[in-house]
């Protein structure tokens, strides 16, 4: 990426809310492109930086947070990875502007990733401009250090099937938010789960998240009735299934994906209360894939030997 190519959001400084700036560098300073995290020098310290970016995808983090703080857990940790910029401090004057260097993880590196890797993730260098922060805190859980894998029998992690079936569902809805961000809000405009798996492979390419952990077996499926909707038309993304288990589990209850990308074990009557509701109804370009496919669609069938879903 070229050194200035920062993304400019809107918003204006907060009096005495600053970065703390330990050196103003040459705009001619030369900064590695990426890093690892784990290789990140020292004094980079991670922070969130909000600076009244309102889209879609900068909304999504606070989403995923809230829905775990409801009990959901399912990669916390990784979510918020979302949220945060890796800073020093030091600061390039550029135009007439100053601008926080930083690295910040690349969003679609970041779906599929297991925890226990997640200080290989690559940060990719990018320069804030000051003046348009809001404001920052520092997230120190996020620093390198904390975030090392911990020794083997330190930490009992949770592998049953719900908790994997939520995690795998809540990383497919970070991956279609990341999607609908480069396609100007619309969600994937398919009327099958296959074709929706191929368009958003770019984002999703780890294709186990695609399988069910339904005991009941079944299958996880694109909702078709969202298709190349634009989100910010419909009123209740949080109401609005996008992903679900083709099948009840063994308590009745069906999991699901919402739009806003919180997931959720729903009540049989609940979840087709919630399937019904009313979508905005205009014109829809559907995406028509053929000839060869990238994405592995047998991941998606419920046992070897059945036909793709239809759906």
């Amino acid at each position: 990426m070229g050194i200035f190519a920062a993304a400019l959001a809107i918003g204006s400084l907060v009096i005495g809310q600053t970065i703390p700036v330990t050196s103003y560098v040459s705009k001619d300073t030369k900064f590695p492109a990426s890093y690892a995290l784990k290789d990140l020098p020292k004094q980079y310290h991670a922070y969130t930086i909000n600076t009244g970016d309102k889209s879609f995808l900068s909304m999504l983090p606070m989403m995923f947070q809230s829905a775990s703080a409801s009990g959901e857990n399912a990669n916390v940790r990784l979510i918020d990875l979302f949220t945060v910029s890796y800073t020093s401090g030091e600061t390039v004057v550029f135009e007439g502007a100053d601008y926080l260097v930083a690295y910040v993880p690349t969003p679609s590196k970041l779906v599929g990733l297991p925890e226990a890797l997640m200080t290989d993730i690559r940060l990719d260098l990018t320069f804030i401009r000051k003046d348009r922060i809001i404001s920052y805190g520092p997230r120190e859980d996020l620093n390198p250090d904390n975030l090392a894998p911990k020794e083997s029998g330190m930490e009992v992690s949770d592998t049953s099937a719900e908790s994997r079936a939520m995690s795998n569902m809540k990383q497919l809805g970070l991956g279609i938010a990341i999607y609908v961000s480069d396609a100007d809000d619309m969600l994937p405009a398919t009327d099958s789960t296959a074709d929706a798996q191929e368009v958003t492979f770019p984002y999703i390419q780890k294709a186990s998240l695609w399988q069910s952990q339904n005991p009941n077996g079944g299958r996880i499926l694109f909702n078709t009735k969202v298709a190349g909707i634009v989100i910010p038309s419909i009123n209740s993304p949080a109401e609005t299934v996008l992903l679900f288990d083709e099948k009840q589990w063994p308590d009745g209850r069906r999991l699901v994906c919402f739009v806003d990308g919180h997931v959720s074990f729903l009540p049989e009557p609940e979840f087709r209360r919630r399937m019904a509701l009313t979508l905005p109804n205009f014109p829809r370009k559907m995406i028509k894939i053929s000839g060869k496919r990238t994405f592995p669609t047998t991941v998606i069938q419920e046992r070897p030997g059945t036909p793709p879903p239809s759906r």
